[in-house]
């Protein structure tokens, strides 16, 4: 396998085509880096919070390998690695996040490793993160990996990897939607509500029953239960699933 540097052509169409949509209150960097001895680019989309902090969403380092397939051909394989080691905010903080996405998953061979540190977040940003994942090319691989705490969004998000690995030190939480949710007040079971509630029970089922019973999941839905997981009992969960998966 031969690696390759990312060539400055590419930093420059990526860079035209995801400016042609960019969202006026990111701000993009775009730079060379050095990760795990492969040369590649970094993504980011900082800004400054209501008390005047940077925050950092989401990071992002995207490299190539140029994969031999036979005499003088090969295929190009894109790795892209994504921290979401931060709250996770509103969607418009990840549209240069979701554009790349989108392209890479789109190529077969590409595989996509989210580092996850997070208390959870947006649940319309998570859904996004989730449409583009089940969107992408059948050929790809998704890997989780987390890091400290995966809680609320950040634990769905954790269980849509194809393979999940969990820290030894690391936590799982699970709960209800919360009185808000991205700004709506969710209080009231008016119709958008009961959609929007219907839609996490959904994710849960989906993606949760990795790490959870269908009893835990109606628990949290209906009753409101928080369900915590250290890193031991979330392996053996995982494990007990994949066994069912696989019977």
């Amino acid at each position: 396998m031969e690696n390759k540097v990312v060539t400055d052509q590419d930093l420059k169409n990526l860079e035209e085509s995801l400016n042609s949509e960019k969202s006026e209150k990111e701000i993009d960097i775009y730079k060379e880096c050095d990760v795990e001895n492969q040369m590649g680019v970094h993504f980011s989309s900082p800004f400054d919070d209501s008390d005047g902090k940077n925050y950092e969403p989401w990071q992002l380092f995207l490299r190539y390998n140029d994969v031999s397939v036979g005499e003088n051909e090969y295929e190009r394989h894109y790795e892209m690695s994504l921290y979401i080691y931060n709250e996770i905010v509103d969607s418009e903080r990840y549209i240069t996040l979701f554009q790349i996405l989108k392209r890479y998953l789109a190529i077969a061979g590409t595989t996509l490793t989210i580092n996850i540190d997070s208390v959870g977040g947006d649940l319309f940003t998570l859904m996004n993160l989730v449409n583009i994942i089940e969107n992408a090319n059948a050929d790809t691989k998704v890997i989780t990996v987390v890091d400290g705490q995966a809680c609320s969004a950040g634990f769905v998000l954790a269980c849509v990897g194809d393979e999940i690995h969990i820290g030894e030190y690391a936590i799982l939480m699970a709960h209800s939607l919360h009185s808000t949710v991205s700004n709506r007040e969710m209080t009231s079971m008016n119709k958008s509500n009961i959609v929007i509630q219907n839609v996490y029970k959904k994710l849960l089922l989906t993606y949760g029953i990795k790490f959870l019973t269908e009893e835990e999941i109606a628990n949290i839905t209906e009753n409101g239960a928080e369900i915590w997981i250290e890193s031991d009992e979330a392996n053996q969960r995982l494990e007990n699933w994949i066994n069912r998966e696989n019977d």
